[in-house]
């Protein structure tokens, strides 16, 4: 009797270790899931601000050369 109940309490505590670590790596591949969805979102807006900051760059090339193509101001 005693050797039966020891390995039913065996089996619920093996279980039970088992069931842990299954939500645990669940877990994880839920925080990894999450972890990849944030840096995909990271990239796209750097992705983003990047394009801003070269068409800014852009603008502000073409309108230096357009200002040093203009004739200087008059002074009268």
């Amino acid at each position: 009797m005693a050797s039966f109940m020891f390995t039913r309490i065996l089996m619920i505590v093996m279980c039970t270790v088992l069931l842990d670590m299954y939500v645990m790596n669940l877990l994880r591949v839920l925080i990894l899931m999450e972890t990849q969805g944030a840096l995909a979102n990271l990239m796209k807006a750097q992705s983003e601000a990047d394009q801003v900051r070269k068409d800014q760059n852009e603008m502000f090339v073409q309108s230096k050369a357009d200002l040093e193509q203009a004739p200087p101001p008059s002074l009268q």
